[in-house]
């Protein structure tokens, strides 16, 4: 088995933005299991009549309306029968709702080849200075006053795909990030340890752990615990290949000899 492990360090940063988290809706799930069960585009009566308890038609269709709203269903048409997603089928095969949100948000960050998305946790940022932030730049949007000043965002989270679903370190739960944040502050760092196991007969996986800085003055440390599949790095290198590597590397065997010596 291959067992190694390493910190890596974490930088926060601060800034306003739309972000949509992933939230317990089981009722609009109902209707997302409904479109794939039923495997075809429904409608209000569909709906009503599966989920309602018979209730009028036109409340099945505000249903369906609300469910396109947040990509679970897609219409063909700007009215009609609706089919899922793909985003709906993300929805289910996690039990979450992405809703989007306005405010400002703490996003956690750290670059290492063993985690497939740098970012790896957002969270509401709760504090006095989140808040005046907020008043502020609701102020700003009417024309009375100046957005909040910063500086731009690390790289590191310039180039985060919007619009991808991604799973937080912290709890598993689902995340997009909607609008990108343009300006913000450097928040309080951190690290998370990266552990990489490897069994000769299974896929490699890595676990993530520690305890990030909460997202607010006084809010508790976040405790890290998740388990990530095998990283695209390692998706297109074998077990043999990576144990001999890594063997070659502390002994400074050759690796020709040691695939002899392994045959032996």
């Amino acid at each position: 088995m291959i067992q190694l492990w390493r910190t890596v360090p974490v930088q926060t940063f601060d800034a306003e933005a739309t972000i949509a988290l992933g939230r317990d809706r089981p009722e609009l799930l109902a209707v997302a299991q409904l479109a794939l069960d039923a495997g075809r585009p429904i409608g209000g009566r569909d709906v009503t009549r599966e989920l309602l308890g018979g209730l009028p038609e036109h409340v099945g269709w505000l249903v369906i309306d609300r469910c396109v709203h947040l990509g679970l269903l897609q219409q063909r048409g700007s009215r009609g029968p609706a089919e899922l997603t793909e985003g709906g089928s993300i929805a289910l095969e996690h039990g979450q709702v992405l809703v989007a949100e306005e405010g400002v948000f703490r996003f956690y960050l750290a670059a290492d080849p063993l985690l497939d998305a740098a970012l790896l946790h957002v969270a509401p940022l709760r504090s006095a200075s989140a808040k005046e932030s907020r008043d502020t730049l609701y102020e700003a949007k009417k024309g009375n006053a100046q957005p909040p000043q910063g500086g731009p965002p690390p790289n590191v989270l310039r180039q985060v795909a919007l619009n991808q679903v991604l799973l937080s370190v912290v709890n598993g739960s689902m995340f997009e990030v909607r609008d990108a944040p343009r300006v913000g502050q450097a928040g309080p760092g951190g690290n998370v340890r990266l552990d990489l196991r490897w069994e000769p007969d299974g896929p490699a996986v890595v676990l993530v752990s520690s305890q990030l800085p909460g997202p607010g003055d006084e809010a508790a440390p976040l405790k890290a615990d998740f388990r990530v599949e095998t990283p695209k790095e390692l998706r297109s290198i074998s077990y043999d290949t990576m144990w001999t590597a890594l063997v070659e590397f502390a002994s400074e065997v050759p690796s020709a000899m040691l695939t002899q010596w392994r045959q032996l």
